[in-house]
């Protein structure tokens, strides 16, 4: 009796990017480092970001996300302080 395997065969070659250094990646960005600072303490290439964000929506949804959380939550902070009547956070 034969027995055949289906294989399942991605096309190109894996993504250099872990999900350890993606990890690094995402949080550097959720703490304001830029995109150049933020590759450079993950240790990806800016030909594998580019590839990978060119790929998967996923990975472009969770870098908008994390390079805008740093600016939601002063934003956040600021308006909490308005409201709560601290003037000088006015100026």
């Amino acid at each position: 009796m034969e027995t055949h395997h289906k294989m399942t065969r991605q096309s190109g070659r894996p993504s250099s990017i872990t999900p350890e250094k993606s990890a690094i990646l995402l949080t550097a960005l959720e703490h304001g480092f830029n995109l150049t600072e933020s590759l450079q303490q993950a240790g990806v290439s800016d030909d594998a970001y580019r590839r990978l964000l060119d790929k998967s929506d996923r990975f472009r949804e969770k870098i908008t996300s994390a390079k805008m959380k740093l600016t939601m939550l002063a934003r956040s902070k600021i308006a909490a302080a308005i409201n709560a009547g601290d003037l000088p956070t006015l100026r």
